[in-house]
C-alpha cells in the first residue's frame, strides 16, 4: 500500500490506533523494520537509539500498517510526561478510545501503596484475556528504574500476553528489562536496526523526485551513516543543490550544525570537552574518561547518554559516539581554544600515550595546535624510528613533517631528513640533538641510536661506536611492553639498519646472521621492516656467491610485492641482476637493472647504488668493454654522498676497477691499485694480487699472495674463493704438480656448477676446456658446464697441428689477447708497435711476450712464432 493511502486508513481507523502520529510524506515505508517488530512478539519490545534515527517516524509507519495489531494506544511520555499518574490517566483514555470499555479507574494512590498495587492488578486483569493490545510509550525515561516502571511492570505481570508494551527511548529504559530478557519476552532494536540502507535511502530520494543512481544512493549513505533525519535532508538539498558535491556540502553542514547546536551545546562543559578531546578515537576507553571528568564521570556519562543516545557506553565502561557525533565534535576541537581546559586536555593526550594510541595524542596534540606536545609524543612514542624508516602510521608521519614540531624537536627533524633520503641534514640535526642539554629518556636514546644507523645506512660511512647496537637493543628489551608488538616491530627495524651498519664495516657474516633473523617475520603480513632485511638479504647472498638462495629470495619478494613501490623491490631487482652476471646471463642482468630503473624502485643507499652499478661494470667487462667499465667505475666517488664512505664500500668499488684494468691488459697498473686501494690480507686483494702478478709473470709473489690470505678465504664470497682456487691449480700445475692441481680445480668447478657460477671462470675457459678432456676421471663430469661458458667452443679444436703436439709440450693455450701478441710479433713489430696497434703500455707487451714463452716451453721470440704457426695460432 501506498503511504498517502496508509495514512488515511490510520485516521479512518482511529477507535482502534489511539494516538498513533501521523506517518510524515517522505517517510519511505521501511519493510526491513515491519518485520522486525512483528517478529518480535514478546511482552517487552524496546527500541533504543539515537536522536533523529528515526524511532517515532518509523514505528508509527509499522502501527499504520493493517498487518500490524489491530489494537494500538500510543503516547508520548517524554519531558514531563513521564509522571506515573498522568501516564495512567492517559492510558485509560486511550484504551477507552480505542474501544476497550470495562476499564476500572485509573491508579491515584501513592506509590508504594497497596492500593495503588491493587488498583494496577485490577487494570492488568481488566484487560487480560481481550485486545490484545499494544502500547507505545514515546520518549521514555532512561537510567534507574523508576516508579513508571515498577507500576508497568505489575500491570504487565497481571495482564498476560493480553498486552504488549513497546518503548521508545534513547538509551537503556528505566525498567527492570532482566526478568523479562531472562524469560524470552524482551525484544532489542538498537540503532543498527534503523539504519537505512540503500534499498531505504533510495525510496526516501524518489519520494522527494531525486534522481537514484547508485553513486547518488551511496553518496547519500556514506554522508548520513544512514541516519534517517540526514536521509531526509540530503534528499531536501538535492533537490535544491546545482550538483551532488554541493548538495553534500550543504547535507554535512546541516548535520554538523544540528548536532553541535542541539546535542554539543545542551551538554555540560566536561562531558562536552571530553566528546571533542576523545573525538580522535572511535572507541573512549574509561581510563580516559576518568582522566577527564574525574571521580564524577559516572554520573556525568549517565547525563550524556540519557540526554540523545548519540554516546553509548558498553559495560567495560568504554564510551562510542554516533559518526556523525563524532565528526561534529572533531570540527569543534579545531575551534577549541588551546588553554581551556588545559590540565586535563593534556591527561587525555597521556593517557592515549601511555596506552599505545599515539596516533590519537598526536592528533589531539596537533588539533589545539600543541606542537611541543606532538614531538614530545612522537618521540615517547618511538615513532622516530618509524617515521625515519617510512613505516611509521600516515597520522604520525603527517605530524612529524609539520615544520611546527620539527622546530620544537631536532630528532623528528632527523627522522623525516632521512625519510628523505637526506643524510647530510639528518646528522645535522642528530648533531643540533645531541648539543642541547637535556634529561636523555630511553626513548630519546633509542631515537638517537636509530638515527645514527640510518645515517650510517645512507651516507655508507661505518658506525663508529661499535657498541651501538647491543645497547640499543637492551633498551628496547627495557622498554614498556605496552604495546608488545611495537617493540617487536622497533626489534625487526633495528635488524634491518643494524645489518646494513654490519656490511659498511666489512662484518658480512655478521650482516648476514642479524638480516636472516629479521627476515624470518617476512610471513607475518609482509611486515615491511622484516620486508627491508629479505630485501638486503638477497642482494647479500648474491654477493657472497649464495645464488640460487638469493633468486629465491628476491623472486618471492618481487611476487609479494605485486607492483607496489616496496622498499626492498630495488634490493630483489639488483639481487636477480647480480645472479644473472654470476652466471653470465648478462643480457637478463641488464634487463633486470631497466625492469628496477623503470620500476622507479631505486633508493641512494650507497651500497645498493653501487652493488647496481658493479653489475652494470662487470657486463660491460666480459662483454669485451673494459674501458667503459673502468671509465664508470671512475664516477663512483662523485655519485656517493654523504661523505667518505666506508672502507668496505670503497673496497668494492676498487675491486672492480682492478677487474677492468686487468681486462684491457694493464696488469701493473691493477696491481697498483690493488696494492694502494684493498686492506692488506683481504681476499679480493689477495687474488687481484695474484692475477695481476701471474700475468708479468711473477708465479712466485702470485703464490705468495694467495698463500697471504689463506684464512680469509675461507670467509670469501664463493666467487672470490672459487678464482683464487683456480689461480692456485694454474700456479701448481705449471710447477708439474698435477694431483695439487686437480684437487683444487675439482674443488672450484664443484662450487662453481652447483650455483652456476660462471664469470669467476670465463678468463679460464680456454685453458679449462682444454685440459678437463685429459684427465682420467673426476673433472670430465663438469665438462658440459665448463663449455657452457660464455666464449668457449662447444667442442674441441679441429686440426692435425694440435693432435701432432704431446701434451708436455703444451701446458695451456694462449689467451686472446696474447694471441693478437703473438700475431703481430710474427708480422716483425717491435713492442713499442705492437703497444701502440693494442692501445696498451709497452710493459704489457713484455708481459704477454713473457707468457706466450712460457706457455710454449721457449726462451726466443722466434720459436714462439713457429710454435704458434704450428698450433694455427699465427
Amino acid at each position: 500500500m501506498s503511504l498517502s493511502v496508509a495514512v488515511a486508513e490510520a485516521a479512518e481507523r482511529s477507535r482502534d490506533r489511539a494516538g498513533v502520529p501521523l506517518v510524515p510524506a517522505w517517510m519511505f515505508p521501511r519493510s526491513r523494520l515491519n518485520k522486525l517488530l512483528d517478529d518480535a512478539d514478546r511482552l517487552v519490545t524496546v527500541v533504543c537509539a539515537p536522536t533523529g534515527a528515526g524511532k517515532t517516524s518509523g514505528v508509527a509507519a509499522w502501527a499504520a500498517e493493517t498487518s500490524s495489531a489491530a489494537g494500538t494506544v500510543w503516547l508520548n511520555v517524554g519531558h514531563a510526561g513521564s509522571e506515573p499518574d498522568l501516564v495512567w490517566r492517559r492510558l485509560r483514555r486511550g484504551l477507552h478510545d480505542a474501544g476497550e470499555r470495562r476499564l476500572p479507574p485509573a491508579p491515584v494512590a501513592p506509590a508504594g501503596s497497596s492500593a495503588r498495587v491493587d488498583a494496577l492488578i485490577e487494570l492488568g486483569e481488566a484487560l487480560h484475556g481481550g485486545g490484545p493490545w499494544t502500547v507505545v510509550l514515546d520518549g521514555f525515561p532512561t537510567g534507574a528504574s523508576s516508579q513508571l516502571g515498577s507500576d508497568l511492570e505489575i500491570l504487565l505481570d497481571h495482564a498476560g500476553r493480553s498486552l504488549r508494551l513497546v518503548l521508545l527511548s534513547r538509551a537503556e529504559p528505566a525498567l527492570p528489562l532482566h526478568r523479562y530478557s531472562a524469560a524470552g519476552e524482551l525484544a532489542r532494536l538498537t540503532d543498527r536496526d534503523l539504519v537505512m540502507d540503500d534499498v531505504e535511502i533510495a525510496g526516501v530520494l524518489r519520494l522527494a523526485n531525486v534522481a537514484t543512481d547508485r553513486s547518488v544512493v551511496a553518496a547519500v549513505a556514506a554522508h548520513t551513516s544512514g541516519w534517517a533525519c540526514g536521509v531526509r535532508r540530503a534528499a531536501v538539498d538535492l533537490v535544491d543543490a546545482a550538483d551532488l558535491t554541493s548538495a553534500m556540502q550543504e547535507t554535512d553542514g546541516a548535520i554538523e550544525d544540528f548536532l553541535t547546536r542541539e546535542v554539543l551545546t545542551a551538554m555540560t562543559p566536561s562531558v562536552r570537552r571530553l566528546l571533542l578531546w576523545t573525538s580522535v578515537v572511535e572507541r573512549v576507553p574509561a581510563g580516559v574518561v576518568r582522566a577527564v571528568l574525574g571521580a564524577d564521570s559516572r554520573r556525568a556519562v549517565d547525563e550524556a547518554l540519557a540526554g540523545t543516545g548519540l554516546v553509548q557506553q558498553s559495560p567495560d565502561g568504554l564510551l562510542s559516539c554516533h559518526p556523525l557525533l563524532r565528526s561534529a565534535a572533531r570540527a569543534q576541537l579545531e575551534l577549541e581554544q588551546p588553554d581551556r581546559g588545559r590540565a586535563r586536555r593534556r591527561r587525555a593526550v597521556r593517557w592515549f600515550a601511555d596506552h599505545g594510541a599515539a596516533d590519537a595524542a598526536v592528533e589531539l596534540s596537533a588539533a589545539t595546535q600543541d606542537w611541543a606536545g606532538v614531538a614530545s609524543i612522537l618521540v615517547q612514542a618511538q615513532a622516530v624510528p618509524r617515521v625515519m624508516a617510512g613505516t611509521a602510521d600516515l597520522a604520525l608521519r603527517r605530524a612529524a613533517e609539520r615544520h611546527e614540531v620539527q622546530a620544537e624537536e631536532p630528532l623528528v627533524r632527523a627522522a623525516v631528513a632521512l625519510s628523505r633520503a637526506d643524510p647530510l641534514t639528518a646528522e645535522a640535526a642528530l648533531a643540533n640533538a645531541l648539543a642541547s642539554p637535556r634529561q636523555e629518556s630511553p626513548a630519546q636514546l633509542v631515537a638517537m641510536a636509530f638515527l645514527q644507523l640510518g645515517i650510517a645506512r645512507l651516507s655508507g660511512r661505518p658506525v663508529p661506536d661499535a657498541d651501538l647496537v647491543p645497547r640499543t637493543r637492551g633498551l628496547l628489551a627495557q622498554a614498556d611492553p605496552t604495546p608488545s608488538d611495537g617493540i617487536a616491530d622497533l626489534s625487526i627495524l633495528l635488524d634491518a639498519y643494524a645489518g646494513a651498519a654490519h656490511l659498511m664495516s666489512g662484518q658480512v657474516e655478521h650482516a648476514a646472521a642479524t638480516l636472516t633473523r629479521g627476515a624470518g617475520h617476512l610471513s607475518v603480513a609482509c611486515h615491511p621492516s622484516a620486508g627491508d632485511c629479505s630485501g638486503q638479504l638477497a642482494l647479500l647472498d648474491a654477493y657472497r656467491g649464495n645464488l640460487r638462495e638469493a633468486a629465491r629470495r628476491a623472486s618471492v619478494l618481487l611476487a609479494g610485492a605485486a607492483g607496489e613501490p616496496r622498499a626492498w623491490v630495488a634490493h630483489a631487482h639488483v639481487a636477480l641482476a647480480w645472479v644473472h652476471v654470476e652466471r653470465g646471463d648478462y643480457s637478463q642482468a641488464a634487463a633486470r637493472l631497466g625492469r628496477l630503473e623503470s620500476s622507479g624502485a631505486g633508493s641512494r643507499e650507497p651500497w645498493l647504488f653501487l652493488a647496481g652499478q658493479v653489475v652494470e661494470a662487470r657486463t660491460l667487462i666480459d662483454s669485451g668493454r673494459p674501458d667503459e667499465a673502468l671509465r664508470l667505475a671512475g664516477s663512483w666517488p662523485t655519485a656517493l654522498e654523504g661523505g667518505a664512505p666506508s672502507e668496505w664500500l670503497v673496497g668494492q668499488a676498487t675491486s672492480v676497477s682492478a677487474e677492468a684494468l686487468l681486462a684491457l691488459g694493464e696488469s701493473q697498473q691493477a696491481l697498483a691499485l690493488v696494492t694502494s686501494g684493498l686492506a692488506a690480507g683481504s681476499p679480493d686483494r689477495a687474488v687481484l694480487t695474484a692475477e695481476a702478478r701471474r700475468r708479468i709473470g711473477d708465479l712466485r709473489g702470485a703464490g705468495a699472495a694467495l698463500v697471504s690470505a689463506a684464512d680469509e678465504l675461507r670467509r670469501a664470497p664463493r666467487g672470490t674463493q672459487v678464482r683464487a682456487w683456480l689461480l692456485e691449480a694454474r700456479l701448481v700445475h705449471e710447477r708439474g704438480e698435477l694431483d695439487r692441481s686437480i684437487l683444487l680445480l675439482e674443488r672450484a668447478l664443484r662450487v662453481a656448477s652447483a650455483e652456476g657460477l660462471r664469470r669467476p671462470l670465463a678468463g679460464d675457459g680456454p685453458w679449462l676446456q682444454w685440459l678437463l678432456p685429459r684427465d682420467g676421471t673426476c673433472l670430465r663430469q663438469y665438462l658440459p658446464f665448463v663449455q657452457s661458458l660464455r666464449g668457449v667452443p662447444a667442442a674441441e679444436p679441429s686440426g692435425s697441428s694440435l693432435l701432432t703436439v704431446s701434451t708436455e709440450s703444451l701446458l695451456e693455450p694462449l689467451t686472446e689477447r696474447e694471441t693478437q701478441v703473438l700475431r703481430l710479433v710474427a708480422q716483425m713489430c717491435s713492442t713499442d708497435e705492437i703497444a701502440a696497434e693494442l692501445y696498451v703500455s709497452p710493459n704489457t707487451v713484455k708481459t704477454h711476450v713473457k707468457g706466450i714463452l712460457r706457455k710454449y716451453g721457449v726462451s726466443r721470440r722466434v720459436d714462439a712464432v713457429r710454435r704458434g704457426r704450428e698450433l694455427g695460432s699465427c
